[in-house]
């Protein structure tokens, strides 16, 4: 145990060691991903049953003593340095740490890799193990749900052969899970692949990135670490090469990554004043900065130091801050590996355990404050055991708390920790734990907030190991770690779970290493929480209550004034009616077997008789085939209890048991026009309604129709990719020389790994109704590789919506059939037109495209398809694509909808109708809201007509006008 600090430590911070942070200027790169793909958890099953022995491992592994390398220390840029004798050594007894609730396996060893760089993390509803040899997702109570090789995984990012060094963790705030792998130690193809799943389930999709590990292709990215905030994820890695070691820290907007944009600008910052350099993982969610860590010496005049570092800006304007030293009066070794690396004893061998470094492993943001952890070697003179570090920090250097688990006798050896702190500031720290007594096992330690400062309880031991441990694979270390995870659970943000390594039972002649997970679950005082659907409401209608409290409680009370009924147990009260207008409190009382917690949130709910609907709907398909059902949703607010839905023109027909008054109707529309829609909403104080014009494009988008892929997004126009092969395929590169155009949607043949491959790219739905004399013309350029070898460009249109296609043209270089369609002469490089002679149309160049699509005059339901075929060729661009035509006149049209006139509208009774364009005699029919017959009027002459409301109750009605076979409602408000 050791002392809380002196009382005058915080004058000595603010006095003596505050000082500048360091303003440093660092190289920068700024770009964008490789690659980008959208993948199934479904596909990564299939790949890996298919291809189940796919590379892992792509590190190489050493067998020379690599060595921490020697930075830069300017004690002008201390911040924080504690007194002489601030921290001492009491008495070995301690409290004990919890036992784990529950504990059980992650993922044994495969033979595949030494070490298995141990890692994983708690979902809402899963655990994640990530190991070199491969993945495993299971649900929460240990039962594995898949697992798969680290190939598959990354089977569909391009260059993702040979990964290693795998970190996973689980973002909280936005809930999703983030991976991060290298790939590749050669220096020309190292990259950090980067993937998020889609929602908080890991076993739906994921978006993968791919990113250059070194623009320069002299060094190779190892050793991923990363953080994350508000609005930015950090990435930073060792860089290995020639010109010595630096450490890249990369720069990612967290929004871009998640929402899958087009382009995933990042920017990359070079420094060599560090090793290692770990970001936090930012739990407090309005936080936008990222602090970072490194070791920065264990013994310097008698001091260890880390230093602290941030990022701060806009993540595509991000600045990196050295903000300086903070150090403790407690030495450890400064050297990086001891007898080879092989360091840690264990029963019945010889043979010791490579413990790495005291390089930092992780570190974690909770309410202002940094944690962080490592082990380091002691004494510092001459080492005779490892133990676990860890520091509690404010954001300006300042120590707030600073401890070890270590055991100064040198019987126990403690490495490879991780660090997790939850909400109340509890602290858990996982570890191995190590000694010539035991063989290799996993561990943590604990503290609770209340504790004293500066102090962990005693280590639990969770899993024993079983076995010796030696495998080395021809190589000089004894290789264990690199690393361990233990993370708080998202679920309640206050229990605890620890992936950890411990020795197995041999497999044959093969020793064997295995992972262990254990969880500690924490009861603690409810905090509670709510929300609701809605504050504002008008009288005589409900709102519905969820609770948010955290910490698990198990009973609840409510307390609704002016709400009938006026109080509830359970969890989430809903349909809670408000009958009387006022201003009203509402109460939750959150309780389980440790206490109770009362909020009362004052005028919470406010009943009135004024506030009317708030009109809201979406449609799932805005551009339908004629006769697609498609499904409309009312998400309006303010507690609608009638609807009408009305579309003009009134060419649609209800499907699926709903009608005009349904809430969430399902219509097809019947003819390839452009569609208004108008949805009115009733609640009990009143009507309102929302137009959306030109909203449905029935049939297609109508002509013209133009695409300059400017947007860099295919789904903004609703363009979609085929991709049978999952490699390389349609996506969009930066051109010149073509007008003011600054990119293109193209194919990247010059690096497509597969031959005969096709990529079909599919316009959005066109109408070509109303049209005739219809072309499509485009631009291109294309360069072959070699002369002889050509790829294809194909182009398809179908008329029924992409189930049937006709070929309408097919373009490729064969010059002895008479087929030119290169715009440059063969080259080995990858093409990128730079200038306007590398465009179609220019001199000597063969003319750009023009297709006569007349034969699809007046059709509807239209897609066009750009098919390539690989050759083993080079890029091929296209951009500038019009398709027009001729409009037809209006004369012609077979649809001329007569007009229905009604004023006034809204009325005070009478209701004037005008059938002046009607031919022939018609039928009124007038219903209420609930869709009964209230007026029948029959053999209507054209001209003028009224019906007379007068007598009936305010509200919405519906007047059918019907004439041979034409049908139409129309909506009266009678106020």
């Amino acid at each position: 145990m050791l002392y809380p600090r002196f009382t005058f430590l915080l004058i000595v911070a603010v006095t003596l060691f505050q000082v500048q942070i360091s303003a440093q200027t660092y190289e920068r790169y700024s770009g964008t991903q490789l690659s980008r793909v959208k993948q199934s958890f479904q596909d990564i099953e299939e790949i890996d049953r298919l291809l189940p022995n796919m590379e892992t491992k792509g590190k190489r592994i050493k067998n020379e003593i690599e060595k921490y390398p020697d930075l830069p220390f300017d004690s002008e840029s201390i911040i924080y340095k504690a007194p002489k004798q601030s921290y001492v050594f009491t008495p070995e007894t301690k409290d004990p740490s919890p036992a784990p609730d529950a504990d059980f396996l992650g993922l044994d060893d495969s033979g595949g890799s030494i070490p298995p760089d141990v890692n994983g993390a708690p979902g809402p509803n899963h655990l994640m193990v990530t190991l070199n040899t491969g993945y495993r997702i299971m649900e929460r109570d240990g039962t594995p749900i898949s697992t798969f090789n680290t190939g598959a995984f990354w089977h569909a990012t391009p260059g993702a052969s040979g990964v290693f060094d795998p970190k996973i963790s689980y973002d909280p705030i936005e809930n999703r899970w983030i991976l991060v792998e290298p790939s590749s130690s050669d220096p020309s193809l190292s990259k950090i692949l980067v993937a998020v799943s889609e929602t908080d389930d890991p076993t739906g999709n994921w978006f993968m990135y791919s990113f250059d590990g070194d623009p320069d292709n002299t060094h190779w990215f190892d050793y991923p670490n990363y953080g994350f905030s508000k609005d930015k994820i950090v990435v930073t890695g060792n860089l290995f090469g020639s010109g010595g070691v630096y450490v890249a820290v990369y720069v990612f907007d967290k929004a871009d990554l998640y929402n899958f944009a087009p382009v995933i600008e990042y920017t990359r910052i070079k420094t060599y004043d560090g090793f290692t350099i770990v970001p936090a993982k930012t739990y407090d969610p309005d936080v936008e900065d990222i602090y970072m860590v490194h070791n920065a010496g264990g013994d310097i005049s008698g001091y260890g130091y880390v230093n602290l570092w941030k990022v701060t800006g806009p993540a595509n304007d991000p600045e990196l801050s050295n903000i300086g030293f903070s150090g403790v009066p407690e030495p450890w070794a400064n050297g990086s590996y001891f007898t080879g690396g092989n360091f840690a004893p264990q029963l019945d061998s010889d043979e010791l355990i490579n413990t790495v470094d005291a390089r930092m492993e992780n570190m974690v943001y909770r309410n202002g404050k940094l944690w962080t952890t490592h082990h380091v070697y002691l004494p510092a003179n001459d080492p005779q055991r490892c133990a676990v570090q860890w520091w509690n920090l404010a954001l300006d250097g300042e120590i707030l708390q600073w401890g070890r688990v270590d055991d100064p006798t040198g019987l126990m050896y403690f490495a490879f920790a991780s660090i997790a702190v939850n909400a109340k500031e509890d602290v858990m720290i996982g570890f191995g734990s190590f000694s010539e007594e035991q063989y290799a096992s996993a561990s943590y330690a604990f503290r609770y907030a209340e504790d004293p400062v500066n102090t962990m309880r005693d280590y639990y031991q969770y899993k024993d190991g079983l076995a010796p441990y030696y495998k080395t694979f021809g190589g000089a270390r004894n290789r264990w770690g690199d690393y361990t995870s233990t993370f708080v659970d998202p679920v309640d943000d206050l229990d605890f779970w620890t992936l950890q390594e411990y020795a197995e039972l041999p497999e044959g002649s093969q020793d064997e290493w295995g992972t262990w997970w254990a969880y500690v679950n924490l009861d603690d005082v409810p905090e509670a929480s709510f929300t609701s659907n809605i504050t504002e409401v008008p009288v005589a209608s409900g709102v519905n209550f969820t609770d948010v409290s955290k910490f698990t409680p198990t009973q609840w009370e409510w307390i609704f004034e002016g709400g009938t009924p006026s109080s509830s147990t359970d969890q989430n009260p809903q349909n809670i009616v408000y009958n009387t207008a006022g201003i009203f409190d509402v109460t939750l009382i959150a309780s389980n077997v440790m206490g109770s917690d009362t909020l009362i949130l004052e005028d919470y709910i406010d009943a009135n008789t004024t506030i009317l609907p708030e009109v809201l709907f979406v449609v799932d398909d805005s551009i339908p085939c004629v006769g697609q059902a498609v499904a409309f949703e009312d998400q309006t607010i303010y507690n609608p209890i009638e609807w009408l839905w009305e579309f003009s023109p009134n060419l649609v027909t209800f499907v699926n048991g709903t009608n005009q008054q349904s809430q969430h109707p399902e219509v097809t529309f019947d003819y390839p026009l452009v569609y208004e829609v108008t949805l009115t909403t009733t609640n009990n104080n009143g009507t309102s309604f929302l137009t959306k014009t030109a909203y449905v494009n029935s049939g297609g988008m109508v002509l013209p129709f133009t695409e300059d892929f400017e947007s860099l997004s295919f789904d903004t126009r609703s363009w979609t990719v085929q991709n049978p092969d999952d490699e390389k395929t349609w996506d969009f590169e930066p051109v010149e020389g073509n007008g003011d155009a600054g990119h293109a949607a193209y194919v990247n043949f010059k690096n497509y790994a597969g031959y005969q491959e096709r990529d079909r790219l599919i316009s959005p739905e066109l109408n070509f109704y109303g049209h005739k004399e219809i072309t499509m013309e485009f631009q291109y350029a294309y360069g072959q590789r070699f002369n002889g070898v050509t790829d294809s460009l194909i182009i398809y249109i179908s008329e029924d919506c992409g189930t049937t296609w006709s070929r309408v043209a097919e373009f490729a270089e064969d010059p002895e059939e008479g087929r030119n369609f290169a715009t440059i002469e063969p080259t080995s490089f990858p093409f990128v037109p730079a200038n306007p002679e590398e465009w179609c149309g220019s001199d000597n160049n063969p003319e750009c495209v023009v297709i006569d699509l007349s034969d699809w005059t007046g059709k509807s339901n239209i897609h066009l398809m750009f098919e390539t075929y690989n050759g083993y060729g080079n890029n091929i661009f296209i951009d500038n694509v019009v398709i027009d035509g001729t409009i037809i006149d209006i004369e012609t049209n077979p649809i001329v909808e007569p007009v229905v006139g009604i004023f006034p509208n809204p009325s005070q009774g009478i209701v004037h109708i005008d059938l002046e364009n009607f031919s022939g005699n018609s039928t009124l029919n007038v219903y209420n809201i609930n869709g009964a017959k209230i007026i029948s009027m029959e053999n209507v002459m054209p001209g003028q007509e009224q019906i007379d409301l007068t007598d009936f109750p305010k509200g919405v009605y519906l007047l059918e006008v019907t004439n041979g076979d034409f049908q139409q409602m129309k909506k009266v408000i009678l106020q």
